[in-house]
């Protein structure tokens, strides 16, 4: 006969039945080792994630025991006590309570007599000069040897002794003063009464039961322990699992691939997506990995698997929670930071303004200048006053104070930068610590158009030179016959990004014969089309031109200089004291070659030429001036210029404006510091001869300071440098 699984409400009958049964072969001892235990297969992770745990079930008799009911309890965890229990009944037996239920009596028992017995407490003495001792603790064998008496504990604050068993399962406590509440004090006669009690009958039968919970408590315990050792294992394999589903996802967003595919049944041959191919080849070597696979391939999905697209968006959303958590709590900790703001239009035509924040990151000794990517916010308008809210509403969700905001930094359109009702100027007004300082290299971009725009001929030489890159561009076979004569195809010149630009300059300075060639070629193809030979023509005419010529070599080696500049600004982490190093290096080179320059441009050109020249130069110098000019309030903080004793009126003047500016600063007590540290770096190089202090940035510098621990020594010095590379 095949055997057939009964239901659960059969099953819950029969057991029922079970403990009746067993109830009424216990007599006075109901049961309390008795549990229904249930183990699954583990947590929910979607909606359409489902589980169908089979419940375990644990019986276990409970032989009868001649004497009174002993707490009855199920399969032994841990009791729910309630919340208004005195933790003092666990150490001190004097504080128990007249009456007790059976849940605190069976967690008395499961703790045992260890802390109540209190054997080195201090024991105060009687008005006859007598006290309890630690000795009557110990019964003495006639063998020599000593046995603890597990029942007898003491009281410190009722400065009795009792009887643990008697205390809690005697009938009749008025028998033996061990077993009631008031104790037994009377240390002459403690003696031969210890004898008497622990010889009684209903001590014996007291302490029979306490023994026997005791063991079945335990029994019951070591049940437990092994569902719990089942549940640990469970955990550890569902933990294993856990580790490699978020290694994949972890690997997809550093590479900034997408999870999902158009199929996520793993069951067919098809593509399920990255996260789930992903998945599939790691189990190819990874055992885990394979088995919870064909386990999920097996059950067709319907259990848990935490594959799904749900767990994948928790798994990236807890991620980027901690991300974010962490990164506050290191601006929080820097205290001073500086705010970026920018916006763009995305693909779907809304406008979209990311957030960054920057702030100097000091851990151990280690410094740097960190600047940290937190969040894109959707700009609900284009006006000053609406970004102005935003930014703030955003600071203000995020923790940050805006009054440890002490720099912004924007591009330089007249809504975010500008001087009158800017967003920088709203923010200043709000805090005037919140130095404005303009992306750099936009500034820089800005003073190329400017320079560019100063005459027509140099207006026109660009038009030029982006007109070469659409001619040849606009057609496959243009494109072939460029590249059949020049090795490097031409570029395109932007008026936002001068690097393409000076791209696009530089092929023409250094190929420019080999371009004539192909524009000939088209020019005088005979299989060319009338609109190609002529638009050839023409723009040979635009080139072989002193103009252009001069024009040519006059920006190649200009553009080639700020292009350099504006690679070096995009460097991460880069100091403010190193941007204006670098831009003052681009003036002065304007500067010292601005006749040279242009004597070589225009050596065969029209005086005409040489002014418009002149004139772009000029105004790339003043664009560059005038854009530079607040990023040298801290510019005293060089290295070169601290050393230098002859430039003390300059520091000191400097200090005095910039403690007038940072009203947490002290003047005289910065330029005392300035000393101190001439004399420690002095010291240093005396001991380093070989180390290069004059090439140190304000970031090297800082992190000297720390490395070397004089922080404590250079305090508004040190407070100086963290604004000054905050503020960048």
């Amino acid at each position: 006969m095949s055997y057939k699984k009964e239901s659960g409400a059969q099953g819950r009958k029969r057991r029922k039945i079970e403990t009746e049964q067993q109830a009424k072969l216990a007599g006075s001892l109901h049961r309390f080792l008795v549990s229904t235990a249930e183990i699954t297969a583990g947590p929910s992770a979607a909606s359409q994630e489902t589980r169908n745990p089979d419940p375990v079930s644990v019986d276990i008799p409970v032989p009868a025991l001649e004497a009174e009911t002993v707490p009855s309890k199920d399969v032994y965890t841990q009791p729910n006590l309630p919340e208004n229990i005195d933790q003092k009944v666990y150490t001190d037996i004097g504080y128990w309570p007249e009456t007790m239920d059976e849940t605190l009596k069976t967690e008395l028992v499961r703790r045992g007599t260890e802390e109540l017995q209190n054997k080195d407490a201090w024991f105060p003495r009687d008005s006859n000069g007598r006290s309890f001792s630690k000795d009557w603790f110990y019964i003495h064998l006639d063998n020599g040897e000593t046995m603890l008496r597990t029942w007898l504990v003491f009281s410190p604050v009722n400065n009795a002794a009792y009887c643990f068993p008697c205390m809690l399962f005697q009938k009749a406590k008025g028998k033996s003063s061990f077993g009631k509440s008031s104790g037994f004090n009377a240390w002459r006669k403690l003696s031969p009464r210890l004898l008497e009690h622990e010889r009684s009958s209903y001590h014996l039968s007291a302490f029979t039961i306490w023994k026997e919970l005791e063991m079945w408590l335990h029994k019951q315990e070591t049940i437990d322990a092994a569902a719990q050792l089942a549940q640990q294992r469970s955990f550890e394999k569902w933990k294993a699992i856990l580790v490699r589903i978020l290694d994949c996802i972890l690997y997809l967003a550093r590479q900034t691939l997408p999870l999902r595919g158009h199929s996520e049944d793993l069951n067919t041959d098809g593509n399920c997506g990255n996260f789930l191919e992903t998945f599939k080849l790691l189990a190819k070597y990874d055992p885990v990995a394979k088995q919870h696979l064909h386990r999920v391939q097996r059950t067709d999905g319907y259990i848990v698997s935490y594959l799904s697209p749900q767990s994948q968006n928790e798994f990236i959303s807890l991620l980027g929670d901690h991300i974010r958590t962490v990164i506050f709590q290191n601006i929080i900790k820097a205290k001073y930071f500086a705010i970026m703001f920018d916006s763009t239009p995305d693909i779907s035509h809304t406008d979209q303004m990311s957030q960054v924040i920057r702030y100097v990151h000091i851990e151990d000794s280690g410094v740097h200048v960190t600047e940290s990517f937190i969040d894109f916010i959707q700009l609900y308008g284009k006006s000053a006053d609406v970004i102005t809210k935003q930014i703030c509403d955003k600071l203000q969700a995020d923790g940050l104070k805006l009054e440890h905001c002490y720099g912004q930094g924007y591009d330089n359109a007249a809504t975010m930068a500008g001087h009158i009702s800017g967003v920088q100027k709203r923010i200043l007004d709000m805090n005037p610590k919140a130095m404005f300082v303009p992306c750099n290299n936009h500034s820089l971009n800005l003073a190329g158009m400017h320079a560019v725009g100063v005459g027509t001929k140099s207006v026109t030489f660009f038009g030029t030179v982006e007109k070469v890159y659409s001619f040849f561009s606009s057609s496959t076979h243009r494109w072939d016959i460029l590249k059949k004569h020049v090795p490097i195809r031409v570029k395109r010149s932007c008026n936002t990004r001068w690097s393409s630009t000076h791209e696009a300059v530089c092929v023409l300075a250094e190929h420019t014969e080999k371009i004539i060639d192909a524009l000939e070629a088209l020019r005088d193809g005979p299989g060319e089309t009338s609109e190609t030979r002529g638009d050839a023509g023409s723009l040979l005419v635009c080139i072989m031109t002193y103009v252009f010529f001069s024009f040519l070599h006059f920006w190649n080696p200009v553009l080639t200089k700020v292009n350099d500049t504006q690679i070096y600004l995009q460097q991460e982490g880069l100091a403010l004291d190193q941007c204006v190093q670098k831009l003052k290096a681009l003036t002065l080179f304007c500067h010292e070659k601005r006749d040279s320059l242009v004597s070589k441009a225009t050596e065969k050109a029209l005086q005409e030429t040489s002014r418009e020249q002149l004139e772009a130069i000029d105004q790339l110098q003043a664009e560059i001036k005038k854009r530079t000019t607040q990023m040298n309030t801290l510019h005293f903080l060089q290295i070169q210029t601290l050393l230098d004793t002859k430039k003390d009126d300059f520091i000191k003047k400097q200090i005095q404006h910039t403690c007038a500016q940072y009203t947490e600063l002290n003047a005289a007590s910065m330029l005392t510091e300035i000393t101190r540290l001439r004399h420690h770096i002095i010291l240093y190089k005396e001991v380093n001869p070989d180390e290069q202090v004059a090439n140190w940035s304000a970031l090297d510098l800082l992190r000297w300071v720390y490395k070397w621990k004089l922080q404590e020594s250079l305090t508004n010095f040190v407070v100086t440098l963290r604004i000054f590379l905050t503020i960048n």
